[in-house]
């Protein structure tokens, strides 16, 4: 005798096709969450400002979107109005390439697609990216009242101009300019090491390729200025 079927209840078909279901909202959240990733506003490079720090081990940058990011953003709205965003990223980056591989291949993109304005690195990262003429001067924004260096010590932050050529192997030709300003120190800075991130032999640089450099100037002269105890609710 045949076996009967069961009719297929609401019930019995959710049972039945619960997975296809659930992949259909999958999929759903998916493109809708790709859709607005593509379509999400981004303020131009002319502005915002980027900070990137520099080191290995966990930095907890984003920390500072709710503290840090909007007081800075506020300064630097005080000297330029159009500015929309401040942000911090990290590249954890120990500066040994033979130890580091991933953080080295990072550390080389950031650099090779022009990304951050305000990189704060260690002595070596600092020496390094100067001699490849990859930083501003910073003198011009201390004598505009943007960033004050005053009670700081500034020893090997003076350092010859760079004049930007290289040899036909494309090594940076010596640097026999006027010495100028090219870093400016963040030992002790109370909102880095908030963050875990260890301030002893690190000095923050302007890149040669941010295109907002005296906005970029106002924003660092804050961080440096504010107090920690200041921190917005």
């Amino acid at each position: 005798m045949a076996k009967k079927n069961r009719p297929l209840t609401v019930k019995t078909h959710f049972e039945y096709y619960f997975w296809v279901y659930l992949l259909i909202a999958l999929a759903g959240w998916f493109v809708g969450d790709l859709a607005y990733t593509m379509t999400e506003y981004r303020p131009p490079a002319e502005r915002k400002v980027e900070f990137q720090l520099v080191q290995s081990g966990y930095v907890a940058v984003e920390d500072f979107e709710a503290t840090l990011a909007p007081a800075l953003l506020a300064a630097g709205q005080s000297y330029d109005e159009t500015l929309e965003a401040v942000d911090f990223f990290h590249i954890a980056y120990s500066g040994d390439a033979t130890k580091d591989v991933y953080g080295a291949q990072k550390y080389s993109v950031m650099l090779a697609a022009g990304q951050g304005d305000i990189w704060i690195v260690d002595s070596n990262q600092f020496q390094q990216l100067w001699q490849m003429g990859g930083l501003k001067p910073l003198d011009e924004y201390v004598a505009a009242g943007l960033l004050s260096t005053e009670g700081m010590d500034l020893s090997g932050m003076m350092l010859p101009e760079t004049t930007g050529e290289t040899d036909e192997e494309g090594v940076p030709l010596p640097a026999t300019g006027p010495d100028r300003l090219y870093g400016i120190p963040v030992r002790g800075n109370p909102w880095l090491e908030s963050a875990g991130f260890d301030t002893a032999d690190c000095c923050a640089v302007l890149m040669h390729f941010s295109v907002n450099p005296e906005t970029c100037a106002r924003v660092l002269g804050a961080l440096i200025a504010l107090p920690f105890k200041e921190a917005p609710a």
